[in-house]
């Protein structure tokens, strides 16, 4: 029989009061210290993911004072934030976890649905909304909606999740709205070389195979592990198998 160890009644031993008692004696028992950063390392080695961070149980809060929302977080630097406008159309930066912030300048989209960031030495950042996909890069937007048509009715391209693989850069997944009566019947789409430097350059392909001819690509993730990319749609939860082109079903 597997011994049973109560959530009410934890198991301390002479080991956990020794770390205790160390942290009490450094003066650091709460938002830093050694064992904070050992956690952190040991977590994300355990998970294998390339970083972890620790919050607490959300009784107490920061305030960042960004005129926006914080949206994406650079995977390489855990202290670069970006955040989006609310008040105004601009992108903030943050290199020291909010404390202070720089305009970045407006981005080009009226509705910003879903960013997303893959470099913290660039600022590479994706956004998404009802003109297309734009990317930031170098301190520049670039209009990303080469070879994707427009849609015929709504003359626009409403552009709703995007998602980048950290582990390859240059691929990128991009999910629009297709609506039905074959007024758009791609909508999922993936780049082998969406990091060009030469915005016109990259180039993206239909990846919708076996889905249906309509739907919304609410959102989008790439597992850390295998690199398989799943989407949510408004008809189910899908994964692209790899290197396989089926898409299947998960669990909704």
């Amino acid at each position: 029989m597997k011994k049973i160890i109560p959530i009410y009644k934890p198991s301390f031993t002479e080991k956990e009061r020794q770390y205790v008692m160390d942290c009490f004696d450094s003066t650091w028992i709460s938002s830093k210290g050694k064992y904070l950063k050992k956690f952190e390392e040991s977590f994300a080695q355990w998970t294998k993911i390339k970083y972890a961070t620790s919050t607490n149980n959300g009784t107490s809060w920061a305030t960042s004072t960004a005129q926006g929302v914080m949206r994406a977080v650079a995977p390489d630097n855990g202290n670069t934030v970006l955040a989006f406008g609310t008040a105004t159309t601009s992108m903030y930066a943050s290199d020291n976890n909010g404390s202070s912030w720089s305009d970045l300048g407006a981005y080009p989209v009226t509705f910003a649905n879903l960013e997303s960031c893959d470099s913290a030495a660039t600022r590479t950042v994706w956004i998404c909304g009802n003109t297309g996909v734009h990317r930031y890069k170098h301190g520049v937007w670039h209009n990303m909606n080469n070879n994707i048509a427009t849609d015929t009715v709504w003359a626009s391209n409403n552009a709703i999740s995007v998602a980048v693989d950290y582990e390859n850069t240059a691929t990128v997944y991009l999910g629009f709205w297709a609506t039905a009566g074959g007024k758009r019947t791609e909508y999922i789409f993936k780049s082998l070389n969406a990091n060009n430097e030469d915005a016109e350059s990259v180039t993206w392909n239909n990846i919708r195979q076996n889905l249906d001819t309509c739907g919304k690509v609410w959102g989008m993730s790439i597992n850390p592990h295998d690199d398989q990319p799943y989407i949510s749609t408004d008809h189910g939860n899908y994964k692209l198998s790899i290197p396989t082109v089926n898409i299947r079903r998960t669990i909704n």
